[in-house]
This record gives structure tokens, sequence and C-alpha cells, in this order.
């Protein structure tokens, strides 16, 4: 947009905040934090029906998974973006706690599976404390 001498533009989705003002007029414009919710993978097993979210995310702390199966009985395990296996937790019944506090800041993802078979795959962003 322009107009009297001054010159407007934006981005969607810029990690960024910029601040302009000149006399009594200021401007910022940005968004501060990144927000990113995926559910990634392929559905390989159409007889095995499960409905489940990992919250916050991104996270500070600790990871909530919900299952909406209470009797769901499977394990957690979360890797890192390398593919490096960090730790596991059983699952039981349909909320699961997941420890995220120690874990640096960045991007891991967790796996719920049932046996061998991973059902579900979520990525998520640990932010720094």
């Amino acid at each position: 947009m322009e107009g009297s001498g001054v010159t407007i533009s934006y981005t969607i989705g810029q990690i960024a905040v910029q601040s302009y003002g000149e006399g009594s007029t200021n401007i910022s414009e940005g968004v501060q934090q990144p927000y990113e919710i995926q559910t990634i993978g392929i559905d390989n097993y159409p007889g095995i029906t499960l409905s489940a979210m990992v919250y916050p995310n991104p996270t500070t702390s600790n990871l909530q998974l919900a299952i909406s199966n209470e009797e769901f009985e499977g394990e957690v395990k979360v890797f890192d973006t390398n593919g490096k296996y960090l730790f596991s937790r059983k699952i039981k019944g349909s909320a699961t706690e997941i420890p995220m506090s120690d874990l640096a800041a960045g991007t891991y993802f967790v796996n719920v599976l049932k046996g061998t078979q991973v059902l579900k795959s979520f990525k998520v962003v640990k932010m720094a404390q």
C-alpha cells in the first residue's frame, strides 16, 4: 500500500519482528513465536482405529498424549530429528504424560506404537524454558 510518502508491505508467517517509527507513528510487524502442529505418516493399519493427540505443542516441559480408546495399551517412543532413540513410556489408559523438560530445545518425533507397529507419529517442537 502506498500513499502520502508511506509504503507498507507485509508477509504472513515470518518469525522476526521489526519496528518502524516516525514521529508519533510506530508500526511493529511480524510473528514472535512459530507455531506448528503436524501429524505425519500414512495409515498402514486400517484395521486399527486410534484417535490420538499430543499437547501442548510447542512445549517447554511435559507433553500429554490423549487417546480416545481407554483400553489401548501400547508404547510411546521419542526420537530426535537424526532418528536417535531417546526414551519410551508405556501407554495405559487415555492419558499419558511424556517428560520433555530434560531435553534441549529442538524438534522431536513422538511415535505411538502397538507392538512393533507405528500407529501415529507426531512432530513436536520443544522450546527453551
